[in-house]
């Protein structure tokens, strides 16, 4: 093998990507045999996750200067990190950047001052460390790797050498904790990091123009363990990104510890990774909103994780997800499983992401006090990616709802999000509607998934009822219309001076337009109930499902419901509170009404 006396940015870059790629190539084997801290079966697909994000995110990086790519690293593991494993891992690259000495090219003995850092920062990431684990492993590797730096400068030999220390302490993790003995399994993160070595050491040995050769799947026995588990006291693993200067990661840590245990702490004073495993994810995110700026969230259901490792129709079990433009009664999210993606939502400098570190009280309650215009936006792809990926652990298939295509781009972000999932097959449906229009398609996609309908089925039961749904808008005044650009100041000014009001709806293709106009509030609503009887009649006549969505108005939504099921006494009908999505264009009093028949 040739020598290979430094290591620089590109070599760092390479090494990593081979190794990702040979851990993500071993996400199920892994997901086999995790029993620690829970058994939910997904550490595979956590550890592979933010390795594939690290790689895709230092890929097209041209920094020979070792230093400058460690952070370009750190950072997008801090940014990718999922899960236990996940974090941990982020936590490692961080220490690592943080320990390795500013030079352009590292030696060994750099690199084994680096390491040795990456370990006592893993290490001080988690609030109880147990060993057995990844952190055990990751330790003995750097004192392996520190007890050779100063005898061997060749970086082609020293991690040969250190892997081999790696694999005696990961075969040792059984005896350490009871729980991988009684399984009859390894822990499988520390699986995973000594897989992360295996693919940089494969890549040193055989690397060439036309990358390294494939290795072949090791036969891996899956864990024993009883389908009734009591375990899982705590049954929601949530993260939160936060983004901020100078974050108190002490407070941080001690406001989480009396919400949950595995709490894991990555990154630095200025973005942090806070994973925690609670039964209160919104308690969660409003602590620490109180302490950053929340950038992302996720949460994972442990229970239903452990529950699908026994169900043998995993493959065609089918995920539904949409974005939080979607209004439906929060009990209908969890109960149908609903995967969602908040939209941002601003005021001025302050950034929030909707029905997740701002709720639609919260919201109008900031509303009546502020002079500042309210703004929506899409979600990045990249927070479709992280939902879609975690769904895709559990169902073979995504049939992703969105609203109309012609008033946002979410739509489009969704499908630009869903590129860096593999193995997952996914159909994304327009359902050219919003709030609570968006909510009845949602329920009715929702509700064929939990029948246990196909992909294909549920695609199509989206697409049919987003072609009948009707949506109707009425709203007390058109100020905050003209506020937020959807109406002119002319056009303001004149319906103000005239005392017309629209009524408005979304037209076939999914734009926004009028329906009708009345002189004041009352006969908008009168209008408004008038079209949406109109399109009932239209429909169907062997059942009619309706929603009703109000910003800030509970008493007029509970008074149309009334008249809703005073005309239709078989009838559904849902309330709920209208998020930003609405709420911001229509203000306070706004109301919304649909019919799916």
């Amino acid at each position: 093998m040739i020598a290979v006396a430094y290591l620089d940015g590109r070599r760092l870059a390479r090494a990593v990507i081979a190794g990702s790629r040979f851990v993500g190539e071993r996400a199920e084997p892994l997901n086999s045999i995790n029993v620690f801290p829970v058994p939910d079966g997904d550490t595979g697909t956590n550890l592979a996750s933010t390795l594939q994000k690290v790689s895709a995110g230092i890929a097209h990086i041209r920094q020979r200067h070792v230093r400058e790519m460690s952070r370009a690293v750190a950072e997008e593991a801090v940014a990718g990190a999922r899960g236990n494993s996940g974090a941990i891992m982020a936590q490692f690259f961080c220490g690592f950047s943080e320990a390795l000495p500013d030079v352009p090219r590292a030696s060994t003995q750099d690199f084994a001052a680096a390491v040795v850092g990456a370990a006592e920062s893993a290490y001080g990431a988690i609030a109880r460390p147990v060993e057995g684990t990844i952190l055990t492993v990751i330790r003995d590797w750097a004192n392996a790797v520190r007890r050779r730096a100063g005898e061997d400068a060749d970086f082609a030999r020293l991690l040969p050498d250190s892997l081999r220390e790696a694999k005696k302490s990961l075969e040792n993790t059984p005896n350490q904790m009871k729980v991988l003995q009684k399984a009859g399994v390894v822990d499988a993160g520390a699986q995973g990091f000594v897989y992360l070595l295996e693919g940089i050491v494969r890549y040193l040995r055989e690397a060439s123009r036309h990358g390294p050769p494939e290795a072949p799947l090791e036969e891996v026995k899956a864990a024993v363990f009883e389908k009734q588990l009591e375990s899982i006291l705590f049954r929601y693993c949530t993260e939160v990104l936060l983004e901020g200067e100078a974050i108190d990661r002490h407070e941080l840590r001690r406001q989480a510890a009396l919400l949950g245990d595995s709490i894991v702490i990555a990154g630095s004073a200025s973005k942090v990774r806070l994973h925690v495993h609670t039964n209160e994810p919104e308690k969660l995110f409003e602590m620490a909103a109180r302490l950053a700026e929340v950038a992302q969230t996720k949460v994972e259901d442990m229970r239903a994780q452990h529950e699908t490792r026994f169900d043998q129709n995993r493959a065609a079990r089918v995920a539904v997800v949409t974005d939080s433009t979607c209004d439906l009664p929060p009990s209908l999210f969890e109960e149908l499983n609903i995967g969602v993606v908040p939209v941002r939502v601003t005021f001025g400098s302050e950034n929030y992401l909707d029905k997740v570190t701002l709720t639609p009280s919260e919201f109008y309650a900031r509303f009546a006090v502020t002079t500042q215009v309210p703004r929506t936006s899409q979600p990045p792809p990249a927070d479709f990616t992280q939902v879609y990926q975690n769904l895709a652990t559990h169902a073979g298939s995504i049939v992703s709802v969105h609203l109309s295509a012609a008033v946002s781009g979410t739509y489009q972000a969704a499908i630009v999000g869903s590129r860096p999932v593999e193995k997952t097959r996914l159909e994304h449906v327009d359902s050219r509607n919003v709030s609570v229009g968006l909510g009845l398609v949602v329920r009715a996609a929702a509700e064929a998934a939990a029948a246990g309908r196909s992909a294909d089925e549920v695609a199509h039961i989206a697409r049919d009822a987003a072609a009948r749904a009707r949506l109707f808008i009425a709203v007390p005044t058109l100020e905050h219309l003209v506020r937020g650009g959807r109406v002119s100041p002319l056009k303001g000014l004149i319906a103000k001076i005239f005392g017309l009001l629209p009524v408005l709806t979304l037209s076939g293709d999914g734009t926004a337009q009028p329906a009708a106009k009345a002189r004041g509030f009352p006969a908008a609503r009168r209008k408004m109930m008038a079209l949406l009887f109109q399109s009932a009649e239209e429909g169907s006549r062997n059942g009619r499902r309706f929603g009703v969505a109000h910003c800030d108005a509970a008493e007029l939504a509970e008074s149309i419901a009334r008249e809703i099921r005073q005309r239709y006494p078989e009838s559904d009908v849902m309330i709920v509170e209208c998020g930003p999505a609405l709420g911001a264009h229509g203000g306070p009093g706004a109301v919304a009404v649909a019919v799916l028949p």
